[in-house]
């Protein structure tokens, strides 16, 4: 997945960065939110 991707490679790229660790932390999460990892 391209995002997923996308997000491992910002976190090595600019990780150290706090504010940006933060940002790809939060789109992490919005982006795992849309995945249900238990049957509804």
């Amino acid at each position: 997945m391209p995002a997923i991707a996308s997000f491992i490679a910002r976190a090595i790229k600019d990780g150290g960065d706090e504010n940006v660790a933060k940002k790809i932390r939060s789109e992490v999460h919005d982006f795992t939110a849309k995945f249900s990892v238990y049957k509804r």
